[in-house]
């Protein structure tokens, strides 16, 4: 597949493409994150209903609040992929504006939807993973945490797989060099990384 293969080609072959392909790609994503969150949700809703229970809130409030946790836990990854699209693309936009760039956004946030190819392409992992962290009620803390490392890490790896994506996707909707479609890329990547990192390290802290 040449998306995968030869990136910079495949972006430079679609960089007049319609939206129906890149929405195609970007919905198939969002769709296989909230598979993710599906089999999340009922551990999420169990670990909130035990500290529900200290508050001394009514049944009826806590059910209400059992089923947004459940409802958000599904969808925000669906949401969550299509704001990340939009924000991205608007930031790498910005910065590639300072290095002269004449593609319109239009023609960037196209090529910035094959980025998502990586994470439909390692959603069987993605999924298992969320599947094991979903059982960590009945196996313990141990293997809940083995398995949310191995998820972040994951999305860590998936994360500089995409950054490559960007790259190419500023290049060829952009009209800049490598170099300077790098650098505009790199900017965004390396704040989501950062925050990524200090999430796990939070995560990890509170637990040990």
């Amino acid at each position: 597949m040449e998306i995968i293969t030869n990136p910079d080609t495949f972006m430079w072959r679609n960089r007049n493409v319609g939206f129906a392909l890149p929405i195609a790609v970007v919905l198939t994503a969002a769709a296989l994150g909230s598979v993710s969150g599906y089999l999340v949700a009922p551990a999420a809703v169990e670990m909130a209903r035990n500290s529900l229970d200290e508050l001394g809130l009514s049944g009826e409030q806590i059910e209400g609040v059992l089923q947004f946790v459940y409802y958000s836990v599904i969808f925000s990854p669906f949401i969550t992929t299509f704001a990340m699209w939009l924000i991205v693309s608007a930031v790498i936009y910005a910065i590639s504006a300072i290095f002269g760039g004449r593609g319109s956004f239009g023609d960037l946030l196209k090529l910035m939807s094959f980025s998502f190819v990586p994470t439909i392409l390692l959603s069987p992992v993605t999924i298992y993973l969320s599947y094991e962290s979903s059982k960590y009620l009945a196996y313990g803390l141990e293997v809940y945490m083995q398995n949310y490392v191995a998820q972040a890490l994951l999305n860590i790896a998936l994360l500089i797989w995409q950054y490559l994506y960007w790259v190419y996707a500023v290049k060829n909707a952009r009209g800049l060099s490598l170099g300077k479609s790098a650098i505009a890329a790199a900017i965004p990547m390396v704040a989501i990384l950062v925050m990524a990192l200090i999430s796990l390290s939070s995560q990890l802290s509170a637990i040990l």
